[in-house]
């Protein structure tokens, strides 16, 4: 098992203060074969002095510096640098536990599955702290899919029933090179749930590891924090999966009815359709009373 190699691509914003914590987690890898690509988006903090200090002594490490992307940019360029057969993503400001890279080839072999399938490995994660990410909280949301459409969840369930981190997944490569999959650049918040809604309609393998193997800090300001961006984001992808997948497919419904939710959610009342302010009836009825209320007072 150990001549499969394993590309764990870190991007890097700005984060030098939780830099070291992330590359110490693949450096504390209980499987060796991996390559670590480490992308400076072009932070302006001392992420480059930092980095190559830390990896100077092995040569497993790939080091890129460019002009700021914003993560799908910053993540595309790590890709455009893998030599592995596996994919792992890891935020700077995240951590691996030891045994992840190990754990999911094992569960892979075990399964009778290897580099040339289609492959979404995933694990539960840990809901760290800001300051020490290994002081740990429960994860705010379920962090497994419980159908076997995970499309149809993360379209319709995602931040309301589930959310699953990004270092939580083990790729097949192939999913990226084989299948031309790439973060959408044009999408500034939210571009996870449209990668990973093109990555299920691939109808992958899909194994699961019940084990806490990544770690997410809960980091104050971060863009899962800017509540104006992350709506909007939100409804962007909603809105592209609309115009590509035709009105009369599943996936328009539910992408549909989700933007109208999002935007209820957000009280963007203004900006629904009709017919769904019309499905939410009674919750507009004690939104719009709630401010009548406040405005006579």
């Amino acid at each position: 098992m150990n001549d499969i190699k394993v590309s764990v691509i870190i991007p890097c914003f700005n984060q030098a203060s939780f830099l070291k914590e992330a590359i110490n987690s693949v450096l504390a890898q209980t499987y060796s074969n991996w390559e670590c690509i480490i992308v400076n988006d072009g932070s302006t903090d001392d992420t480059e002095e930092l980095a190559k200090k830390l990896i100077q002594d092995d040569n497993r490490f790939i080091y890129k510096k460019q002009k700021n992307k914003g993560l799908p940019g910053a993540r595309n360029a790590g890709l455009e640098l893998c030599t592995g057969e596996y994919i792992q993503l890891l935020d700077a400001d995240d951590a691996l536990h030891p045994e992840k890279l190990q754990k999911h080839l094992a569960l892979i072999k075990k399964n009778a599955l290897s580099e040339e399938d289609v492959i979404v490995s995933y694990s539960e994660y840990i809901y760290g702290d800001y300051k020490d990410i290994y002081t740990t909280y429960p994860a705010s949301f379920n962090c497994r899919f419980l159908s076997d459409n995970p499309v149809k969840e993360i379209v319709l369930n995602w931040e309301n029933k589930f959310s699953i981190a990004a270092n939580c997944y083990f790729f097949s490569a192939n999913i990226f090179f084989a299948k031309g999959i790439r973060f959408d650049e044009e999408i500034t918040t939210c571009e996870d749930i449209d990668c990973w809604i093109r990555i299920f309609q691939l109808k992958p393998h899909v194994l699961f590891l019940e084990e806490k193997l990544a770690y997410y800090r809960n980091t104050p300001g971060s863009m899962s924090k800017n509540i104006d961006k992350v709506w909007k984001g939100h409804v962007q992808v909603m809105e592209k999966h609309m115009a590509l997948s035709g009105k009369k497919s599943q996936l328009y419904k539910w992408a549909r009815y989700k933007k109208n939710e999002v935007l209820f959610r957000y009280r963007k009342i203004g900006k629904m359709d009709w017919f769904y302010k019309l499905y939410f009836g009674k919750e507009l009825i004690s939104y719009y009373r709630a401010r009548l209320l406040a405005k006579l007072h």
